[in-house]
């Protein structure tokens, strides 16, 4: 689809995927693109986080897909938002329904290529609580001389350390779920960071 080649290749298969679940419920619930209206896209996000009334909606999702998490939610947004925004043109969607998605508030990314991005309201709200971590000395001891052997073993605490991921987290990481550069097209965040995405693919199960 046209909205996808806006993305760079590794975020073309992530949003893909997502895209493709929101186009999986339009056909389940016999939608089309110019009928949706925002409280419909709601009642979407809603389900595809497990967040839904009983069981309307949810009939697009196998019974064996775990409801979206935050990461994997944000990325479903970012790409239900622009395909709808790239339908403006053609008046193949409710005017309604644009307004609904741009009327959010702006801010300005910092850097060199600093620039203003819009706030999605299909996003789930994130709240301030941190992850729990090792005590220091812990993170040290695994570290002294002979206790983490490969460069491997020392990556994987690294990361579970430094960025807060869960073993589960780590595991089901994929090449395209790396966005290490500034200002990465996702417009996710303007630092260098991974998603992490709910799949039920992966080789070792995570």
């Amino acid at each position: 689809m046209a909205v996808l080649t806006r993305y760079g290749t590794s975020t073309q298969e992530t949003y893909a995927y997502s895209l493709v679940d929101h186009l999986n419920w339009l056909h389940v619930n016999n939608r089309s693109p110019d009928t949706i209206a925002f409280d419909d896209l709601r009642r979407y996000m809603n389900g595809a986080t497990g967040q839904a009334d009983g069981v309307y909606g949810l009939a697009w999702r196998r019974p064996d897909q775990k409801p979206l998490g935050t990461s994997a939610a944000g990325n479903v947004a970012t790409v239900v938002k622009a395909y709808y925004l790239s339908l403006q043109a053609s008046g193949n969607v409710r005017a309604d329904l644009i307004e609904a998605l741009t009327s959010g508030r702006s801010f300005t990314r910092h850097g060199r290529a600093g620039r203003t991005v819009e706030s999605n309201p299909l996003a789930p709200h994130t709240g301030s609580r941190r992850p729990r971590f090792l005590p220091d000395e812990v993170v040290q001891a695994l570290f002294e001389p002979g206790v983490l052997t490969t460069a491997r073993d020392v990556m994987i605490v690294t990361w579970l350390h430094d960025g807060g991921l869960r073993v589960g987290g780590l595991c089901g990481l994929r090449f395209c779920d790396l966005h290490l550069i500034r200002h990465h097209p996702c417009g996710q965040r303007a630092d260098p960071h991974v998603h992490v995405v709910g799949r039920d693919d992966n080789p070792n199960g995570a």
